[in-house]
């Protein structure tokens, strides 16, 4: 059960603030269409940087007072209950400008663009594996990998259709704060999966 718990959370973790990047990556591959496979290669090397880069964190994070890492979530939980805030005063998500390069370009913008914009990834990353066993780390670690395959192919069908891509920008901004809100309450909660187990 601790692992389905696992893979879940670390999914929505993804999910919820990848989002924006998710946009951002079926913007490139609309924009750089003869050189995809340029794209998906900064597209995974910004999000093996940003999730190394949180497990890193995470490790250091356990340096902590034991008794103190799980109110860690209590960060995911404020920038899910931020957003909210900013869905109910319809302020729009700051949009990153982007500018036509040369092909021996690609990968150097799509990384940094992407791993610009994965601030609120990596903390999230790593207050999850602070707050679980490290003997978990793989499996989070092979779920955060594993989304990020899904949200690659999830950008390329959205691609090559109009009617998803829209559908992306219009909605996608309603749904991270409350799967924040949800990772922040998983990890306020005292679970098994914990590195005090409750």
């Amino acid at each position: 059960m601790d692992i389905l718990a696992i893979i879940m959370l670390a999914s929505a973790a993804f999910f919820a603030t990848n989002l924006d990047n998710l946009i951002l990556l079926t913007t490139f591959l609309n924009r750089y269409k003869e050189k995809t496979p340029l794209v998906y290669t900064g597209y995974i090397l910004a999000i093996s940087i940003a999730i190394g880069g949180s497990y890193a964190a995470g490790t250091l994070i356990d340096e902590l007072p034991l008794e103190y890492l799980g109110y860690l979530g209590s960060i995911p939980l404020l920038l899910g209950l931020y957003g909210l805030w900013q869905l109910f005063l319809n302020q729009e998500l700051d949009a990153i400008a982007h500018h036509r390069s040369d092909h021996r370009l690609i990968v150097p913008i799509v990384a940094l663009s992407q791993f610009s914009n994965s601030s609120d990834s990596m903390i999230t990353f790593s207050i999850i594996y602070a707050d679980t066993r490290s003997s978990i780390d793989w499996l989070i670690t092979a779920t955060l990998f594993t989304t990020a395959v899904l949200f690659a192919l999830l950008a390329s069908f959205a691609t090559d259709n109009r009617v998803l891509g829209q559908r992306l920008d219009k909605y996608a901004p309603y749904f991270t704060p409350f799967i924040l809100i949800y990772v922040g309450a998983y990890v306020l909660m005292n679970t098994s999966s914990d590195v005090i187990a409750g």
